[in-house]
Parts: structure tokens; sequence; C-alpha cells
């Protein structure tokens, strides 16, 4: 992606739970498919003309390209970062930039199962699997889309809910061992799985999904080509570090400040 897109935030959602959704201008001349993320940069990611990754994040888009918006979800309380208090802060009308594209989930049609499992705002990047499936369900049986979330109001969940059919369903887990226990009674039948969550989420559950008789080329994950090989090697997968992921007892999204750009009309925190 060579282009920079400066855009304007068009809409800006709580979605409870210190879950926040920013809907973003779509230009004319960017596109992509399901499964795909960008690097969202906020004003100042540039230095003497060098990127400031402190100011530089990926997410997944949560939106299809037919619905002519952009849309990001992500938690404010997630870390003390410059970037998030940026986010808390950030008003209908503020611009971002997009800096980079790319996919490395979409939707394999091979006539298999698919099964979606996510942690958190991990949903954000499988509501644009499940909707592609139910536009187009050719060369997929099925999709299960297991969340573990501790309660039972997932991201997306009062728009995904009322789609479940007879070939898309959603399970909650409330934590990891009921994930462990639930993943261990299910019968997967030669499924591809998309697994979104943090580090030690992915190690985890690939441990289960390898009981399960899954491989490497059976399971995706939002990483770079051949991440997903080191956690079938036993090797580097015993030597694999985690970092701990969890939420920040300090930082406390900010309130809106009087005199704010959209008038208070916005959820901005």
């Amino acid at each position: 992606m060579n282009n920079v897109f400066s855009l304007k935030i068009t809409d800006i959602i709580d979605e409870g739970s210190n879950r926040m959704t920013y809907l973003l201008e779509k230009p004319d001349d960017f596109k992509w498919d399901e499964g795909s993320h960008i690097s969202v940069a906020l004003d100042g990611y540039k230095v003497n003309g060098k990127l400031d990754n402190r100011m530089i994040r990926k997410f997944s888009i949560f939106t299809m390209d037919y619905e002519k918006r952009i849309g990001i979800t992500t938690r404010l309380d997630s870390s003390e970062s410059e970037y998030k208090k940026k986010m808390s802060k950030f008003c209908i009308g503020d611009l971002c930039h997009i800096i980079e594209y790319g996919s490395r989930m979409k939707l394999r049609r091979e006539n298999r199962p698919v099964v979606l499992i996510s942690m958190g705002v991990g949903m954000a990047t499988m509501r644009p699997l499940i909707k592609s499936f139910l536009d187009d369900e050719s060369g997929i049986p099925y999709i299960t889309n297991i969340v573990v979330n501790k309660s039972s109001d997932y991201l997306y969940k009062d728009e995904l809910e009322v789609l479940e059919n007879d070939k898309y369903k959603t399970i909650n887990f409330k934590g990891r061992k009921e994930l462990k226990n639930g993943l261990k009674e299910m019968d997967f039948n030669n499924a591809i799985f998309y697994v979104v969550g943090s580090k030690d989420f992915l190690k985890s559950t690939i441990e289960i999904l390898k009981t399960k008789g899954a491989d490497n080329k059976s399971v995706m994950i939002d990483r770079n080509e051949g991440i997903i090989d080191l956690y079938f090697d036993e090797n580097d997968y015993e030597s694999m570090k985690v970092k701990n992921y969890g939420i920040s007892k300090k930082f406390v999204p900010l309130v809106i400040p009087n005199g704010c750009a959209c008038g208070g009309n916005c959820t901005c925190k």
C-alpha cells in the first residue's frame, strides 16, 4: 500500500465494557477483503521524517467493503500508552491516517467446516468472516463462532445473534477453562480454525486443537507467514515467550471534556 489515507471519524460507538468502535470515511480507491487489517497512525506519527511506532497500531477491519465505511473496535483500558490516551479523546470529525493494509485471514472455501475462536475484541476479525459466509455459503458447510467472554455480552452480539441459522451459530464460553473443556467435547470433522487473541491465548488454544488432530495447515492466525509453524514445532513451542497482556489497572479512560468539538454528541472518553 503506497498511499496514506487521512480519514475523518464519522461515528464513535460505545460498545460497553470499555470497548469503543470508530467508524471512518471510506475512500473510493480503498478496497479490502474480509479478514483484513490496517495500521492506523495518529497525528505526530512522523518525527523528522521517520515513523514513530508509538503512534501506530494495527486493527482488524470489522466492516465489509460494501458497507462503505471502515470500522475498528478496541479496548481503551488495554494499556497506558499515549496512543490509547489519544484515542480516548477522539471526537467525530477528527482525523486518523491509514498507512498500511494487509490481509491474512481471508475465508477459505474448501468444502470444510470453519470454526472461529476469539477472545474479547478479537470478534472484530470474525464479524466480516461471518458476514462473508452469510452472503455466500459456497464451499463452507457451516460456521461455528466460539467467543470467550466473561459475560454473554460479546462484541456485536445484537447484530449477529439474529443472523444465526442452521449453518451458523455462536457459542459463548465465559473463560478459558470453559473453552478448554468445551473444545474437548466438540467434534469438528476436519474443520479449518481461525484463532484470534493474545500470544498466550493462541498458544493455549492451539495446544487444545492439536490434541483434536489439527495441523498447521488447518489453523489460521493473524500473524506473519510462517509464525503458525512455531506453534506446531515442539522445541519452538516450549521456548515461546508469552507476554502478559492483562488489563491496565492504572489507565482510566478520560471523560468528555467541556467544549468538545463534537458538542458532546459522540461517545469519546
